[in-house]
């Protein structure tokens, strides 16, 4: 499913036990299980909300980035692809939900435990 973030800049985005982007338009994607980090020129990474290391500084340069695109798949896994080529890849997790992304009305989108995607309404669409 695509989400439809296509173009989105991102605008903030916060470090702690999970880690969540906020695009200008309010939406919200927040990662709270293990995620692959993936950079051109640079070694791909597995990153542990609360535990960034390496990555805080490819996740830093973000911030102000458009998203290029934005795939959340049936068995709950997510794909964002940024337009300066970092990409995050999402697996679900067995006990939590690895992702959610909240739009300005609510709730949009979600990786359930153990796999599987549930959305509450389909993302609208830019005028």
């Amino acid at each position: 499913m695509d989400l439809k973030l296509t173009g989105k800049r991102v605008v903030a985005q916060n470090q702690d036990y999970s880690i969540a982007f906020t695009t200008a338009d309010g939406y919200e994607l927040r990662i709270e299980s293990r995620f692959e980090l993936s950079a051109t020129g640079k070694e791909d990474l597995i990153v542990t909300p609360g535990d960034y290391g390496d990555a805080s500084v490819t996740l830093q340069s973000l911030d102000q980035q458009r998203i290029a695109s934005s795939i959340a798949s049936d068995d709950g896994t997510l794909k964002v692809e940024f337009e300066n080529g970092i990409r995050i890849f999402v697996d679900a997790d067995e006990s939590f939900e690895a992702w959610t992304l909240a739009g300005p009305n609510g709730i949009i989108a979600l990786s359930e435990p153990g796999g599987g995607l549930t959305t509450w309404s389909e993302p609208a669409t830019d005028p």
